[in-house]
């Protein structure tokens, strides 16, 4: 399976590789951020913090459910 992989990764062009590769990146990002923010909202002291870094995760979340859907109907 490994080499099916590495065969069909060579025959593409190399722009199809580094798109792949550049939406993989950005999908990394993406997620390791929502873990950061996740953590640090578990992770408040005060009330006050929570809320603020609660609110934010769910801001992050939901820019990030409507760049999935795309521009379509909300």
């Amino acid at each position: 399976m490994a080499e099916e992989l590495v065969r069909a990764i060579a025959e593409m062009d190399p722009a199809a590789v580094w798109l792949g590769g550049s939406i993989v990146g950005v999908t990394a990002v993406f997620v390791g951020y929502v873990g950061v923010v996740l953590v640090a909202a578990l992770k408040a002291d005060t009330p006050e913090l929570q809320q603020y870094r609660s609110r934010l995760l769910r801001e992050l979340l939901r820019f990030l459910r409507d760049l999935l859907r795309g521009r379509g109907k909300r």
